[in-house]
């Protein structure tokens, strides 16, 4: 019997499925279906079915999700009460400024993720070495449970001041919780995120209390349908990292599911990349709501340790480094008091959508746009599947750009739209490239998601990247980069000392402490040991600075100097262009990490077009497309029906079923063998 392994990843506006057999690692079903924000799972279900694959058939379903995302943004998360050190009630509502927001005179602070109400404080003190100043009033804890169980508190997060160097104290008053308020789940700053700075690791907890009850009971939905259903495994969960982890991993940690799909995005991006012989990557993902970008470099995804979450809400948990902007094929355009065009970052989102899909949309969207531009046809969108008015988008354009702009032509007004968007994604894309030391005429955009490829090539062009590359399927290539992801788990430790401080053999001793833990997770997980790989990293910076930065750091630390401060040196200089004279400051070991990372099969790209062909057999027709101020007639093509080495001159369109891909004038493209539609722009 047949065996498969499944992919999906829920969106704000579609949740998209991929199937592969796990025989002949050809690819069986790929499609999108609206998703169901009233109940995400209704969604996954319901593409499950489309799919046609028997769930008893399934060996692995990989899952990504924005339920996480989804309510934090929203502000509907659990029922939470923070612990905290006495004294220390604020640290959420003092924040952390920026040098940008001195000069935003409209600029007003995020609001905490939990009111301060919410926050109470227990007498006791660990000092930066983690030696105990005053010990843990246990009858503070036993007061504040009592007041969560008046406020029927349906998670706690416990973050005290130093406990990164001895959670001592923090597990006490885990202990006396749990036994306090049962089933209540708790989490505590130790677990989660050991590190310095108490602002960004208070946050990091709250944020992942907040979300574990909501993760939880949705996790059980999701099992109690999947098994409903026949599925007889358990699905794994992609998460920030750009990895996997079971359910109940994600149980603990639901924090790391935050950017759960752009995360598989950038996977599949990355590896469609190498296939086509490009080590150096940037993927852009443009789905209904954002556009979500990201630099990989070396063949290797951008790590970050720190990042933010609805503005300004940071989490100290390891996550590929996406760059999401509000972009996407359903973001709002309009005219702002100054009389001027504007771009997102508000979304029509899935419903009421764009106007142009007729479900109560009142605002012009960039999909309206391009119908406009006769870049989409409204008879082959999601394969026919789902009809879409041009008359809607053409009126909504006139109503509420064209007229208040004073603009005759609503195709111009439809092309002003295109081009603001264009414009915001190549800041976007120079914000992760060029402001960080990459010269980008030496990458390649890698573009998918429904809406991606429509833009990518005004993009590139724009970015000065000099070739696009469109995956086959491009429209839900997230759930395919999911199927590429393995286990990984990341650990951390706090270290604080200067490179003068300490030497070899402490910092291998932690590192290998480190490894123990991790490579212990993962035989939990039953990973066999000769399936474990462990990867170190190493946050650095200069004494006096406050911003590390995570450098790859070899399997065994042998020179102090080649190994730690030389190669910080040479990132320093390449990311800022500046590095202090030798000797003048000493580098400073901020954290340890350890990546652990379980092998599984993982899907990879295949060869689907062996034979060669051209262009005009997949040619299907002409229309009047909208470039450079005119209507150009512009030929139609069929992706599905292009072969190898087949080269489409621009302008020109490539229809599929997922997305569309616009050629435009001075740019061609040709198709290698594993589908790819390779643009030279």
């Amino acid at each position: 019997m047949a065996k498969f392994k499944v992919g999906i990843d829920v969106g704000g506006t579609f949740t998209d499925l991929t199937a592969v057999s796990m025989d002949s690692k050809e690819l069986v079903a790929c499609l999108k279906v609206p998703s169901t924000p009233e109940n995400f799972v209704g969604g996954l279900i319901n593409a499950l079915k489309k799919s046609g694959i028997p769930p008893s058939d399934v060996e692995l379903i990989i899952h990504g999700t924005t339920i996480g995302t989804n309510s934090i943004i929203e502000r509907k998360g659990a029922k939470t009460v923070l612990v905290t050190t006495h004294g220390f009630r604020d640290v959420l509502l003092a924040q952390r400024g920026g040098r940008e927001q001195i000069y935003d005179l409209d600029w007003e602070p995020q609001l905490p993720p939990i009111r301060r109400r919410d926050i109470y404080t227990a007498r006791e003190r660990m000092d930066y070495r983690g030696r105990e100043v005053t010990p843990l009033n246990e009858a503070d804890i036993k007061e504040i449970a009592e007041i969560a169980k008046r406020k029927e508190a349906e998670s706690i997060g416990i973050c005290f001041i130093n406990s990164f160097v001895n959670p001592s104290h923090e597990v006490k008053a885990r202990e006396i919780l749990q036994k306090e308020l049962p089933g209540v789940p708790i989490c505590i700053s130790y677990e989660l995120a050991p590190v310095m700075k108490e602002y960004e690791r208070t946050n990091s907890t709250v944020i992942n209390a907040l979300l574990m009850p909501i993760l939880t009971k949705y996790l059980d939905a999701l099992v109690t349908n999947l098994h409903a259903e026949r599925y007889k495994g358990e699905p794994l969960i992609i998460h920030s990292g750009g990895g996997v982890m079971t359910v109940s991993a994600t149980r603990l940690i639901p924090a790391r599911t935050c950017i759960s799909g752009p995360a598989a995005g950038v996977m599949g991006g990355l590896l469609c990349g190498k296939f086509a012989g490009s080590q150096d990557v940037i993927t852009l993902d443009m789905g209904g709501t954002s556009c979500d970008i990201s630099l990989c470099s070396n063949g290797k995804m951008g790590i970050t340790t720190e990042w933010s979450l609805a503005y300004d809400l940071p989490i100290l948990v390891p996550a590929i480094d996406v760059l999401s902007i509000g972009a996407g094929g359903g973001s709002i355009s309009w005219v702002d008091e100054a009389g001027r065009l504007r771009n997102g970052p508000q979304s029509a989102g899935a419903y009421p959508g764009p106007m142009c899909y007729d479900t109560g949309g009142t605002e012009p969207t960039n999909t309206d746009a391009q119908l406009v531009l006769r870049r989409l046809n409204p008879k082959t969108f999601l394969g026919g599947e789902m009809k879409i008015r041009e008359d809607l988008a053409y009126e909504g354009i006139k109503e509420k750009i064209a007229d208040p702009l004073g603009i005759r032509s609503v195709e111009k007004a439809a092309a002003g739209i295109v081009e603001i968007a264009v414009f915001n994604m190549i800041n976007a894309t120079r914000v992760v490239s060029v402001e960080r030391g990459y010269d980008p005429t030496g990458f390649t955009l890698v573009a998918f998601g429904g809406a991606g490829p429509m833009f990518a090539a005004e993009i590139a062009r724009g970015a000065m990247i000099p070739k696009v590359i469109v995956p086959m399927n491009a429209g839900v290539l997230s759930s395919w980069g999911g199927l590429t992801a393995e286990i990984r788990h990341d650990f951390v430790r706090s270290f604080s000392k200067t490179s003068k401080e300490t030497n070899v053999e402490e910092l291998n001793s932690v590192y290998q402490n480190l490894d123990r833990k991790a490579t212990d997770t993962l035989l939990n997980e039953r990973i066999p040991k000769d399936k474990i790989t462990l990867e170190h990293y190493a946050d650095l910076k200069y004494y006096d600075q406050s911003v590390a930065l995570t450098l790859s750091m070899p399997e065994a630390i042998t020179s102090m100097e080649r190994d730690i401060v030389n190669a910080y040196v040479e990132r320093q200089e390449m990311e800022f262009g500046y590095s202090m004279p030798a000797g003048f400051v000493d580098v400073e070991l901020v954290n340890l990490r350890v990546s652990g990372w379980g092998a599984i099969p993982v899907v990879e790209p295949v060869q689907i077009i062996k034979e060669k062909g051209t262009a005009k057999e997949a040619l299907v027709g002409t229309r009047d497309v909208y470039f450079e101020g005119s209507f150009v007639k512009t030929p139609i093509y069929d992706r599905l029906k292009l072969r190898l080495e087949a080269k489409v001159d621009g302008p020109a369109i490539i229809e599929e079923t997922s997305s569309t891909t616009v050629i435009p004038p001075e740019a061609s493209a040709i198709v290698d063998t594993y589908g790819n539609v390779i643009i030279e722009v």
